[in-house]
């Protein structure tokens, strides 16, 4: 404590004093960190500190002042409702009264300017007593960090004035307070995607985080006029153990934010993958046979806040009835079971739970059939939450349980709110002991951005938006697939099983195959539904790995995958769960491209299925009928329609198996008029239904082409999707290139285009071979991710080509390396796909050597693998 004495001493006389003890005191909560004192503990000695610190600051500064003046310290915001981790913001207010004058706002900044010397990160306003009524009024975030202001020095009636002010009725009443505030958590949950389980959560301000608390303490206070959660126990709106609960889960977030802190040296609440792994070892977290110590660490995270979110979300809602209702209810009976209260559903007689506890999914049915509930009211949920252990085994294998499980997932209708309220009260886990197990499982594989539990549920979502009819325009194709499914269940419950064996080991698929037959029969399924549904958990990811990484042009790949489906209706199935398995996995997974050449692989399988014959068998039909549609996209022009019949002459079959009609058309119009001095021609488009360019190159023959267009197009800050080359009977080679802009400035406009075929043009001109891929920095979750790049070569079915499979972190200039690498070993690329989930690439080159060969020497192949892995491990900057 600073002397009596230290009021006439001038402030900077004393400032390393300050600074020494301010340092002082944060070693000592560091130490007590260490020793593993407790959160709330560690919070309290954080405020206790800085309130004694500013009071003696107060009294340096401001002692002259108050002996003529009424003004005061406000604690407020965060350091008002005493919660101050090591590095959190000092929120503080000079409340000014009668007698103020211009040398009292100088000392205060004087005291501002103290507070920063000495290491304080204060967050400081200076209002009289009329701008805190005026600002609180106008402004709800003003009216929240006055609400939770307490006294720290000066002129303490004046606070308490203050205090009973904010208090009137005519400011932000608690109607309209509460209003104001759900709207508030509805707009920042939508801002993390309404989940609490991104794999990279803000402990603060995501769903389930500190903010939830927070809304409930606004609320609580504003409402009761009381700091204390304990009082929402005493009034009823949350029990004994919902309370307990709630403050565990506090201060277990509390903990999670100290360690942060120290471990960062600054504030920041978001817990990146970095920081993941650096808190799993400092909790003690290690590794086992089937998880990472970070995904046990990250689970426990995760159980926490799904606990606070519905904790959150049962207060919310009995506020709801207790503040925004009319005073006399209005009820109306549905059976003798249930009623409906001011619109929301309730238990008729809730000692009947105890006798039978299958009411309890009865209540979800009854939830989802009666489009009028507008929700179930909060004292229902807390008795489905507390009683949910009742859901035993003995309890699902009652047919009447599993014949109500089945028709929720039987009926389209609020399918996946009804899935919302079974996740919530913790009855999906319950009846489906599967999904507990994978609740919180995290999956560090650089493109799933949520967990297993969540992926599942957003999956059954996109499943469920395909069935509603603004689906028609966006994926017609899919609504006429979802139109001939007869038992929409059975998709519904793949795609909650699919993913189902994550985190145990070993190929999830076949795990997952196996449980999720074993669990359909538990449930009463006949055979064919229960083989079907475990059929499409084990093969869920065939139908992407078969459109992105083989090539669609040849008959054998269409042949395979039409033998794997068998029939249309694992087939419709099957693209249906991939589309929102895509869909579901991150916001970077899906894009139009990989949409189209899935529709390929769905259109092309389906004929087969429909004619009973084997794409092999129909190849001269399908060139015939290309050619045939190209004609009549061309039309009427006699020269387009002789520049056609003289370029098909020097195609091969694989050509005309490549490209649709109007893609055809499009190279026909740019060969027309196309003479030797105008080679190299290089042509852009954007794709007439879906935004990506398309590149077309006609060029004299030369080894080293692909590779120089390869680097022009890094350079032009594009990512190569799709990648085709075709030598033409005359010496002249065609190339073909699918793109998609790199850099979201960078749009797809006419005045682009013309500069992107310039840059090619001229590099092919140049004869620009070497090329340095534009470096940058490394995708910053990828840097915490191990994922070794990986180089496999495998035959073609007719062992006509070499199948090269490349995975590695993304990064520019990927093509060219693994192009330049093919050209130092005079090996040809035929085509390539590339794909790209987040910050992973899993891309497949179809190559042969010079004697068009398949490549079987594994000497080459070792020094083509080897050289690939050197250019694409060198570390990014």
């Amino acid at each position: 404590m600073v002397s009596a004495k230290s009021s006439v001493i001038a402030p900077h006389d004393c400032l390393n004093r300050y600074r020494q003890r301010v340092e002082n005191d944060a070693a000592a909560i560091a130490a007590l960190h260490s020793d593993g004192c407790a959160a709330s503990q560690l919070v309290a000695a954080r405020v206790e500190s800085v309130d004694s610190v500013l009071k003696d600051v107060w009294k340096l500064f401001m002692a002259s002042h108050e002996a003529r003046s009424l003004l005061c310290l406000v604690a407020v915001g965060g350091y008002g409702r005493e919660e101050l981790n090591p590095h959190s913001d000092i929120d503080i207010m000079t409340l000014l009264g009668a007698g103020c004058d211009e040398t009292v706002n100088r000392s205060i900044e004087e005291m501002v300017r103290f507070f920063w010397d000495i290491g304080f990160e204060v967050g400081h306003s200076v209002r009289t007593l009329s701008d805190c009524i005026s600002q609180s009024s106008a402004d709800i975030t003003v009216m929240t960090n006055l609400l939770e202001s307490r006294y720290c020095a000066g002129h303490e009636p004046l606070f308490h004035k203050l205090e009973s002010s904010l208090q009137k009725p005519g400011i932000w009443p608690a109607r309209k307070f509460f209003a104001a505030k759900l709207d508030e958590q509805e707009y920042r949950h939508h801002k993390f995607a309404d989940t609490a389980y991104n794999l990279e959560p803000n402990i603060k301000e995501g769903p389930g985080g500190l903010r939830d608390i927070h809304i409930v303490s606004w609320v609580t206070k504003r409402h009761f006029g009381s700091r204390s959660l304990h009082e929402l126990v005493d009034r009823g709106f949350l029990n004994d153990d919902e309370y307990t609960t709630l403050i565990e889960g506090r201060n277990y977030l509390w903990r999670l934010r100290n360690e942060l802190h120290f471990e960062l040296k600054r504030r920041d609440d978001r817990l990146l993958f970095s920081h993941q792994l650096k808190l799993a070892r400092n909790f003690g977290y290690v590794d086992d046979d089937a998880n990472r110590g970070v995904e046990i660490f990250m689970k426990t995270y995760f159980s926490t806040v799904k606990e606070l979110r519905h904790i959150n979300q049962i207060l919310l809602q009995h506020y709801k009835e207790s503040f925004l209702t009319r005073k006399r209810s209005r009820i109306k009976v549905i059976d003798d079971k249930f009623k409906m209260v001011d619109g929301f559903l309730d238990l008729a007689r809730p000692e009947m739970i105890a006798d039978c506890p299958e009411v309890l999914v009865e209540t979800c049915c009854i939830f989802q059939k009666n489009p009028n509930v507008r929700g179930v009211r909060a004292k229902t949920l807390r008795l489905m939450r507390s009683n949910r252990q009742l859901i035993d085994a003995k309890i699902r294998r009652k047919p009447a349980v599993q014949s109500m499980l089945r028709s929720i997932f039987a009926t389209t209708d609020r399918l996946p709110e009804t899935l919302g309220l079974l996740d919530d009260t913790g009855l999906l886990g319950r009846l489906i002991p599967q999904f507990k197990r994978i609740t919180g499982q995290l999956q560090y594989d650089l493109f799933h951005v949520y967990t297993v539990d969540a992926h599942l549920l957003n999956v059954v979502r996109n499943l469920h938006r395909l069935t509603l009819a603004q689906s028609v325009k966006a994926f017609p194709l899919a609504a006429q697939a979802m139109s001939r499914i007869v038992k929409v269940e059975r998709l519904f419950f793949a795609g909650l099983f699919h993913d189902i064996a994550k985190g145990q080991g070993g190929d999830h698929s076949e795990l997952g195959e196996k449980e999720s037959f074993v669990f359909c029969k538990k449930m009463g399924m006949d055979d064919y539904d229960s083989h079907l549904i475990s059929w499409l958990v084990r093969h869920h990811l065939a139908m992407s790995f078969t459109s992105q990484r083989e090539d669609l042009t040849d008959p054998e790949v269409i042949a395979r995958f039409a033998v794997k489906v068998g029939n249309q209706e694992h087939l419709d199935h099957l693209f249906l769960l991939t589309i929102a398995d895509m869909q579901g996995t991150g916001p970077t997974v899906w894009n139009d491209w990989k949409g189209k050449m899935l529709e390929h692989l769905y259109l092309a399988t389906s004929h087969a299925l429909l004619t009973d014959t084997l794409p092999h068998r129909e190849m001269e039909p399908r060139i015939e009928e290309v050619k045939v549609d190209t004609l009549a996209v061309i039309g009427r022009n006699a020269q387009l329609k002789e520049t056609a019949t003289q370029l098909w002459a020097l195609c091969d079959d694989e050509y005309f198996l490549s490209y649709d009609a109007n893609t055809i058309a499009w190279h026909v119009a740019n060969c027309a008029g196309t003479n030797a001095i105008g080679l190299p021609s290089v042509n852009f488009r954007v794709h007439p239904s879906i935004d990506v360019y398309q590149i077309f190159v006609l060029a004299a023959k030369s080894e080293e082409l692909f590779t120089i267009i390869a680097g022009a197009i890094d350079r032009c800050y594009l990512n190569v999707v799709e990648a085709r080359t075709h030598p033409l009977k005359t010496g002249l080679t065609a190339f073909s290139f699918v793109v998609l802009v790199r850099q979201p400035d960078v749009g797809y406009s006419e005045s682009n285009l013309r500069k992107f075929e310039t840059e090619v043009r001229n590099a092919m001109i140049e004869r620009v071979v070497d090329h340095s891929p534009r470096v940058v920095a490394r995708d910053r979750v990828a840097r915490h991710i191990a994922f070794p790049t990986q180089v496999q070569f495998t035959q073609s079915p007719n062992c006509d080509y070499t199948i090269m499979e490349v995975a590695a972190q993304d990064r520019p200039g990927l093509l060219y390396h693994v192009v330049r690498a093919l050209l130092d070993h005079k090996l040809h690329l035929l085509s390539a796909k590339i794909t790209t989930s987040g910050a992973r690439v899993e891309d497949v080159f179809f190559v042969v050597d010079r004697d068009d060969e398949p490549l079987q020497d594994e000497s080459v192949q070792r020094s083509l693998e080897n050289q690939i892995i050197a250019a694409l491990c060198s570390e990014n900057k």
